[in-house]
């Protein structure tokens, strides 16, 4: 509202030169006093942990307000990347894992879209064993021509770093997959990726990085599929809750008894039903013994898929009769050496040291969950008494 010069007098503030003085004077002084201490916000003392675990590429907003036990993260990123930025992603690789490797030589000078249709047709169920190391260092290192900038279409919905990951993970290759992911700082670009990646990390028992990447996701990514992220997240809280228990090392393990009893969880009864079974359930079921009967017959397992038997190798009995017949499927398929009798353990990324704590959470873990493995009398209805749950 515009005031008429002659109304505006009214509010004119006559002071003499000395109090003007004065009061500029006070303007300029510093705040001191208890004023002072209530507008400045002053760090909370006590004793905080760093995270081993905490990833590089998701920054904690310390919120518990649902007393998950878990920070609130946020990506670094917008949820919707731009056609530079993805382009960006679909270059990056990894080395092949030998000096002399050959992708072929119609593997060479590729555009894009004749890279997508390679990789794409690239099929862990079709492949001949000694095509498998190959066929790995194909999807982790090669790229195509520059240039090409990325775009979805019916032909080709995901981009060429979302199906390198979820080829990875067709063909149970864990540890590619986890060095793959971890190696992008961002958010991941879809859904697809970012459940091959935190299956990946449940894989390696990196429990707790899983969880706090499926609580940064953006909601955009979540939405896509939330029956499988309704699955991670009820084993998260499972995991975080009270009923998991204080031992470190029964966590995980008492996360999957949740998680079954939860969804009233039932083991596969053959291989084609195991096949079809998605991989957070298979690693709850793993962990706790409750495998299907046909893993003892020798036949019935060559119809297993790469996915279920590398949770299973890792998850699963550590010996016994089952644990010899997953071992004589993974040397047949290559998936580890003959001399082998386990696949290797992924490196777990290092993150660089911090000099201050603004990258902490307020935590009781320390380490990251290594829960010991469930016995072959497990999948026969035999528990421990010290796997259960504990009630508060």
């Amino acid at each position: 509202m515009m005031h008429s010069p002659s109304s505006s007098r009214k509010f004119e503030l006559k002071l003499p030169l000395t109090g003007l003085i004065l009061l500029s004077g006070l303007l300029i002084l510093p705040i001191s006093g208890s004023f002072a201490e209530e507008s400045v916000a002053t760090p909370q003392t006590g004793t905080t942990h760093t995270l081993p675990i905490m990833p590089s590429k998701i920054t904690p907003l310390h919120d518990n307000k649902d007393n998950e036990g878990l920070s609130k993260a946020a990506p670094d990123i917008q949820t919707i990347k731009s056609s530079e930025n993805l382009a960006a992603l679909e270059k990056l690789t990894l080395a092949p894992d030998s000096d002399d490797f050959s992708a072929g030589e119609d593997w060479k000078n590729l555009s894009r879209k004749s890279l997508l249709q390679k990789l794409s047709a690239l099929s862990a169920q079709d492949q001949k064993s000694e095509d498998r190391h190959l066929n790995i260092n194909r999807l982790v290192s090669v790229t195509a021509d520059e240039g090409d900038y990325p775009t979805v279409s019916k032909e080709f919905p995901l981009d060429m770093y979302s199906l390198r990951l979820t080829k990875l993970l067709e063909y149970g290759s864990m540890d590619q997959l986890l060095k793959l992911y971890t190696a992008n700082q961002d958010s991941p670009p879809t859904s697809e990726a970012a459940e091959a990646g935190v299956t990946a990390m449940l894989w390696a028992q990196e429990s707790g990085l899983a969880c706090l990447e499926q609580k940064a996701l953006p909601e955009n990514i979540r939405s896509s599929n939330n029956a499988l992220w309704d699955k991670v997240d009820l084993f998260c809280k499972g995991l975080l809750g009270p009923a998991s228990g204080q031992d470190e090392t029964q966590k995980f393990i008492n996360a999957s008894r949740i998680y079954v009893t939860a969804t009233e969880l039932a083991p596969p009864e053959s291989i084609e039903d195991l096949n079809k079974t998605d991989q957070i359930s298979i690693i709850a079921l793993a962990s706790i013994g409750k495998l299907p009967p046909p893993l003892k017959d020798k036949e019935e397992l060559k119809k297993i898929n790469d996915l279920p038997l590398a949770l299973l190798l890792k998850l699963g009995p550590q010996e016994g009769e089952i644990r010899d017949n997953l071992i004589a499927q993974a040397r047949d398929r290559a998936m580890i050496s003959p001399e082998s009798k386990e696949i290797e353990q992924p490196e777990t990324p290092v993150l660089p040291d911090k000099e201050d704590d603004t990258d902490t959470i307020e935590e009781d873990k320390k380490e990251p969950e290594q829960p010991s493995q469930p016995s072959e009398s497990d999948s026969e209805g035999e528990t421990s008494e010290t796997l259960e749950p504990e009630n508060e």
